[in-house]
């Protein structure tokens, strides 16, 4: 196996590498030979990757919240060192919901809400992002409000889903666990920015 990444390592180091992020040691670290073969005197190399799915996005040295396994393939004749680029393998679709709910959050700005005194038992909540404002009294109308300012997120999230082949059990329980984590997390934001309009 040493011989066949030495080979695809000298031809990326000649020809260029695939993409910025992938390195020889990312290359060593994570190609394997495939079963099977390309063709008589060629092996087949994949070269496991990710990449962000369904609204999450990468940022170096942090974990991706949603994320599907890839890899990327060669054939390398072992005689010669050819190369041959191949199609790239689809692997799992993995999902933290609550970072991906929190990420999904903080990337609409769903933090800059604010709620305000507007006269002795009324308040004024706002999101600056679409300037929608009410005039409230309860905690409950806050949490509607916020749940409001995010509706279309589970509708985005599930169309996402259908973007990729997964079963159909784990697109209900994925599309199942989205809402109610985006439900609670809200829920625990709205409460907290109306305690703190309290004092």
């Amino acid at each position: 196996m040493k011989n066949i990444i030495d080979q695809l390592v000298t031809f990326f180091n000649k020809e260029g590498w695939p993409t910025i992020d992938l390195n020889e040691n990312k290359l060593i670290d994570r190609a394997q030979i495939a079963d099977g073969s390309y063709k008589p005197g060629w092996q087949i190399v994949e070269i496991e990757r990710h990449k962000g799915v369904l609204g999450s996005n990468y940022y170096q040295g942090c974990k991706m919240n949603a994320f599907q396994t890839y890899w990327m393939c060669y054939a390398v004749e072992t005689e010669s060192g050819n190369v041959k680029e191949l199609p790239e393998k689809d692997g799992d679709v993995t999902v933290e919901l609550l970072g991906l709910v929190s990420e999904n959050l903080t990337d609409s700005e769903f933090d800059s809400i604010t709620i305000e005194p507007y006269d002795e038992k009324e308040f004024q909540i706002e999101y600056s992002l679409t300037n929608e404002k009410e005039i409230i009294s309860t905690l409950k109308q806050a949490i509607s409000f916020g749940l409001d300012c995010c509706k279309g997120f589970t509708e985005y999230f599930n169309s996402q889903l259908n973007d990729y082949s997964l079963p159909k059990e784990k697109i209900a329980e994925l599309s199942s666990g989205y809402k109610t984590e985006l439900e609670e997390t809200v829920t625990a934001m709205m409460t907290e920015k109306w305690e703190e309009a309290q004092t």
